[in-house]
């Protein structure tokens, strides 16, 4: 069918529907909002796109590679594919159900320091899965991904990767769970938290399984306080970035502080090899290793109650 073509106009989708045409065209003086319920849309051109209480299910959202999609007010994403940016922020909160395939950037919180933040709460076991980033903004406490449900276990795709700034991903629940099989590193020399948010409200809960990679990089923090946590994927801190893996945990990872710190505290074994390098540090308290460590130009520390079992100490 042909499309709908917008020269300095605007249009509104309210109600429950489904659009028919191929694409909508707009101009820098076009919007385009969605109120209501609608499967797919695609829209070319420089017309402003927003979501205000709007609810997309089981199709995709489409935008000219440099444009962006704005969450005006609340809304939600259900089984979608997400191709185009998605900019969360203004206070404005996000729920994702059945799963998300995102192939594009979605921006949670303002980029700049201490703006607005932005919330996703995750309902029900889901995958977000595809080739696209989640980038956390510079809000200190407040953005964040939040499971909403108990019993539920949220995939971080392989080709997905969460970095940014300033955020927490928490489970909320005893029995809810992240498994990681893409990316999380913090990289914006801001501090992004596994487990609940950096002033410690809302308390730590549930797990995180990472079979994928855990980073920090030019000063982040990535902190990881969940109440339990398995790791067998890569763990690496590197320009002065610090990875830190607290609670009760079992980790049979590489773990590599190259110009950052690796640090693991509390009731947590460790079979993985630890390589520390470049002025790097590795602090291991209260826990037990059998890996092997391997340090050049850089210090490893054991402290309070640990055991020390691995096969080799190898030091330069």
């Amino acid at each position: 069918t042909a499309p709908i073509a917008l020269t300095a106009s605007h249009l509104n989708f309210n109600g429950n529907g489904t659009i028919a045409t191929t694409t909508v065209t707009g101009d820098t003086n076009s919007t385009v909002e969605v109120y209501g319920t609608i499967t797919s849309l695609t829209v070319t051109g420089a017309a402003r796109v927003g979501l205000w209480g709007a609810t997309v299910h089981d199709g995709a959202l489409t935008l000219d590679p440099s444009r962006i999609l704005y969450v005006d007010a609340t809304s939600a994403l259900s089984h979608v594919t997400l191709n185009s940016g998605l900019d969360l922020e203004g206070y404005q909160t996000l729920f994702i159900t059945n799963g998300l395939t995102l192939n594009s950037t979605l921006f949670v919180g303002a980029s700049s320091d201490g703006g607005t933040w932005g919330q996703i709460y995750f309902s029900g076991t889901q995958t977000i899965d595809g080739t696209g980033d989640i980038v956390f903004g510079g809000n200190v406490y407040d953005n964040t991904l939040w499971i909403n449900t108990p019993a539920t276990t949220v995939t971080v795709g392989s080709g997905v990767t969460i970095h940014g700034a300033h955020g927490y991903l928490h489970p909320t629940f005893n029995d809810s769970s992240f498994l990681n099989l893409g990316t999380i590193v913090s990289d914006a020399g801001g501090r992004i938290d596994i487990g609940t948010r950096a002033d410690g409200s809302y308390g730590n809960a549930g797990s995180l399984v990472n079979q994928g990679t855990l980073a920090a990089s030019h000063n982040g923090l990535l902190y990881v306080h969940t109440d339990t946590w398995n790791n067998t994927g890569p763990v690496s801190a590197t320009t002065g970035g610090n990875v830190t893996l607290i609670q009760q945990g079992t980790n049979s990872g590489s773990l590599t502080a190259n110009g950052g710190i690796i640090a693991l505290d509390g009731n947590w074994t460790n079979s993985g090899l630890i390589t520390a390098s470049n002025t790097g540090l590795v602090s291991l308290y209260n826990g037990a290793n059998t890996g092997t460590i391997s340090a050049t130009n850089s210090t490893v520390n054991f402290g309070e109650t640990w055991s020390e079992s691995g096969n080799t100490l190898v030091g330069n």
